[in-house]
C-alpha cells in the first residue's frame, strides 16, 4: 500500500503511484484511491481535463505504452467497467439504457481472491481515447447532489474497472530430444 498526498499535481502524485499502477500488466491488483474532504481536488488530480490530463489519463497512457512495447512478447486486451456506490446501491454507468430497470448489482469474492461485480458491463478500449470518451459517458449518468461545501457534489463514490487479459502469450518452446 502506498500513500500519496493530493496536492493538485496530478504529475507528481503520477509519479508516485506510477510503477504501482502499471504493475497491473504483471498480474497484480492495483487501487489508486483518492480519499479527502470535498473540494480538496481528488476529482481534479485523478481526472483533469484534456489540456492537463489526470493520474487516470496519464496510468492509463502508460498502460497502453508498455502494452504497445510488450506486444512481441505478450498481447493483453484492456476492458473498462464504471460502477457507482450511491445510498448504498451499486449502479453500472455503461449501461446502453439507464431508463431500463437495472439488475441488482453485488460485489462477490470470486474464487481467486479478488473482487467482482458480476454482470457489470466490460467495455473493451484499445487506447486512452476509448477510455477517456467511457469516463465522460459515465460521468454524464452519475448521480450529483449539492452539499454546503459543494453545490455540484457527486455525493457518490465512483469506481473505474480496469481489466486487463492475457490474450496470447507468445512464447514458443521447440524441445528436441537427441
Amino acid at each position: 500500500m502506498i500513500c500519496v498526498m493530493f496536492y493538485n499535481d496530478a504529475e507528481a502524485v503520477f509519479s508516485q503511484t506510477k510503477p504501482i499502477a502499471t504493475s497491473v500488466l504483471d498480474g497484480f491488483n492495483v487501487c489508486i484511491f483518492p480519499y479527502g474532504q470535498t473540494g480538496t481536488s481528488k476529482t481534479f488530480t485523478m481526472e483533469g481535463t484534456p489540456e492537463e490530463r489526470g493520474v487516470n489519463y496519464r496510468t492509463l497512457e502508460e498502460l497502453f505504452r508498455i502494452s504497445e512495447e510488450r506486444k512481441g512478447v505478450m498481447k493483453y486486451e484492456l476492458h473498462v467497467s464504471m460502477l457507482e456506490v450511491y445510498n448504498e446501491k451499486i449502479r453500472d454507468l455503461l449501461v446502453e439504457n439507464s431508463a431500463q430497470p437495472t439488475k441488482k448489482l453485488e460485489i462477490k469474492q470470486a474464487a481467486k481472491g479478488t473482487q467482482e461485480v458480476p454482470e457489470l458491463v466490460e467495455a473493451c478500449v484499445h487506447g486512452t481515447e476509448d477510455v477517456w470518451e467511457l469516463l465522460k459517458t459515465g460521468n454524464r449518468v452519475r448521480s450529483v447532489g449539492s452539499t454546503s461545501a459543494n453545490e455540484l457534489s457527486s455525493r457518490s463514490h465512483w469506481i473505474h474497472w480496469l481489466n486487463k487479459r492475457l490474450k496470447e502469450p507468445l512464447f514458443h518452446i521447440d524441445v528436441q530430444i537427441s
